[in-house]
């Protein structure tokens, strides 16, 4: 029933949108949000990544948990997700860690690649303008980075948001390609630039640390409005930088306004960010992430980029501390000079 109504409520803000879109896998991600939150729903297997076993994210299928996804999914990266597009450019960036956890040297985490497709105007399905689809996908390293606390500390990305998207109707999806089967799924996508925690049920003395099936009290699918902050959430490390792991107390229930995120910017019609909620880790099953996918109306000319267009952030889904990563990345040509916050 979920997905029925979901699919009428995108059939019926495309019927009214500036161009027509065929859009097998992608969802309209409005302007202003959803009605009661910055997010949609995708796939809800696997609780948002802490599952585990039998309670494992589970991958698109002919019909089955495939909301936002592409399915069959593309061949490989550079493949259009869709007919009728060409791929303009690529690029693969550095994700570079450099704060008072790696001791202020560089630690290369890993790699976002990126690519940008394009179909003209005169294609079916004709449009007013050239329509652009900007993927982004992650490969991490199985690298320490943490210098402070003990153990070997893989960085995990739990949330990939993009910059550059203001003012513009955006439809968003992600695909698990053939090249990439051990990646999890999208469970959520924002119209937003706030990352939400979410975190399993937290029973002394793993206190969630290790994730689970269950969800932690308080913790919600679809967050709230209230927040503008890059992570929302209630964290298990203490002290000022660098900061320090905390055990073995459990951490509160998180507030209201943890479990909160606003379109930003917050003066309408904007809506600049584009947040996904996915699980990557390269200490666990899922070293790399989905195909992401956002698609908006560009113009003939080349690709721009835009220094911190993309930011990847570790929410404290386990035993981490909330971490956010700027890259640089490719925007639509009507992207402004600054992407705003900086940080």
């Amino acid at each position: 029933m979920i997905n029925v109504k979901m699919k009428l409520a995108i059939f019926g803000v495309l019927t009214c949108s500036t161009y027509a879109l065929a859009l097998p896998g992608l969802v309209n991600i409005p302007v202003t949000g959803f009605a009661t939150s910055a997010y949609t729903l995708c796939n809800t297997t696997g609780n948002f990544g802490s599952g585990i076993g039998a309670a494992a994210p589970v991958a698109p299928g002919a019909g089955t948990n495939d909301t936002c996804a592409y399915y069959p999914a593309p061949a490989t990266n550079p493949t259009p997700p869709e007919t009728g597009y060409t791929l303009v450019t690529s690029a693969a960036r550095s994700i570079v860690v450099n704060n008072a956890q790696t001791g202020g040297v560089n630690k290369s985490v890993g790699i976002v690649n990126e690519y940008v497709w394009r179909k003209p105007a005169t294609t079916t399905p004709v449009t007013p303008t050239p329509v652009c689809i900007y993927g982004a996908v992650t490969v991490m390293n199985v690298l320490d980075y943490d210098t402070i606390n003990a153990g070997t500390q893989t960085f995990e990305i739990n949330d990939l948001a993009r910059g550059g998207f203001d003012n513009l109707s955006v439809e968003a999806g992600y695909a698990i390609l053939g090249t990439t089967p051990n990646a999890g799924p999208v469970f959520r996508i924002g119209r937003t630039y706030t990352s939400v925690q979410h975190r399993a049920f937290a029973t002394s003395p793993i206190c969630g640390d290790a994730g689970g099936g269950v969800p932690g009290t308080g913790y919600l699918a679809l967050p709230g409005f209230g927040n503008s902050a890059a992570v929302a959430g209630v964290s298990r490390f203490i002290g000022t930088a660098p900061i320090s792991f905390s055990p073995p107390a459990c951490l509160a229930n998180p507030t209201a306004t943890e479990q909160a995120a606003d379109v930003y910017p917050p003066i309408a019609p904007n809506g600049s960010w584009i947040d996904f909620t996915l699980h990557v880790n390269a200490g666990n099953p899922q070293p790399l992430s989905p195909m992401t996918y956002v698609k908006a109306a560009c113009t003939t000319a080349a690709p721009v980029t835009r220094p911190n267009a993309i930011r990847l952030r570790q929410t404290g889904q386990e035993k981490s501390p909330f971490i956010s990563v700027e890259v640089t990345g490719f925007v639509p040509p009507t992207a402004p000079a600054v992407i705003t916050p900086p940080n």
